[in-house]
């Protein structure tokens, strides 16, 4: 999602077209669309044949306030163009990267999918759609009531990237490269935002030193030995520390991490 001066900074980085494309190459291809909004109307196109071409061509010579494109990876629901992103009842419209089991049978049932089903039931029990996206894990971008938002309540999973540039404001699933990438933050999670909202970046969580704490239990063991069950418990710290430095740029749940072997008795 990104409102007009954000469509500029991406076609001076990459072409709007081309950074639709990356995009469904690397996180979508199952049918795309757009949306974008303008005092209050909302302009909404999508399709299993529409190119990324033709929505960077509409985009581009439309007058908006903030528009949004999604590219679809199937989950829940079958590859069709009502199964496309986005969605919209009223004055209510979303998108959503991820995937919500919890709705998931309700969706199967009603031939639709998850994120259809989140506004559906929204519109059903007369939610604020911008509330209620809140109560679940993936990555929701939308309007409401002329209003756009975007909601990453999980702490796992869907990336969301976010740049500002004077009054330039785009979020996107991942910049790939250039001034956008390296200008660009990763909200704090949970994240909830509205336009004229502060995003505050996501803290690096820090890794505790795993290593030198193991080899400081050894050695104030002097029966401590460098045998073969002491190399493996190493060998299963180092692979911890590995993991955690492949995916730094997310928040670590560290409980998560599979360090059963820690409990040493050396």
């Amino acid at each position: 999602m990104f409102n007009k001066q954000g469509e500029k900074e991406i076609n001076k980085i990459y072409g709007l077209t081309n950074f639709f494309n990356m995009l469904e190459k690397s996180n979508g291809g199952n049918g795309n669309g757009m949306a974008y909004i303008k005092d209050g109307k909302i302009t909404l196109r999508k399709g299993m044949s529409l190119t990324c071409k033709d929505i960077a061509g509409d985009i581009m010579q439309a007058d908006y306030d903030w528009a949004i494109f999604h590219t679809r990876i199937a989950s829940i629901g079958s590859l069709e163009y009502k199964n496309c992103h986005p969605f919209k009842i009223g004055d209510k419209l979303i998108a959503m990267n991820g995937t919500e089991r919890d709705v998931g049978f309700l969706a199967r049932q009603l031939g639709i999918t998850d994120t259809e089903t989140v506004l559906q039931l929204a519109h059903k029990f007369k939610f604020d759609i911008s509330d209620y996206v809140q109560e679940f894990g993936s990555v929701f971008v939308g309007f409401e009531q002329g209003v756009p938002f975007v909601s990453a309540q999980g702490k796992w999973g869907n990336n969301l990237a976010y740049y500002k540039n004077g009054d330039a404001e785009v979020f996107a699933s991942e910049f790939p490269f250039g001034e956008l990438k390296t200008r660009s933050i990763s909200p704090q999670r949970p994240f909830f935002w509205q336009e004229g909202s502060k995003v505050v970046a996501q803290k690096k969580a820090k890794y505790p030193d795993y290593v030198n704490a193991f080899n400081s239990k050894t050695k104030k063991n002097k029966s401590a030995s460098t045998g073969w069950y002491e190399q493996y418990q190493m060998s299963v710290i180092e692979r911890n520390q590995a993991k955690f430095e492949a995916e730094q740029d997310e928040k670590v749940d560290f409980s998560k991490l599979d360090y059963a072997d820690w409990n040493l008795e050396v």
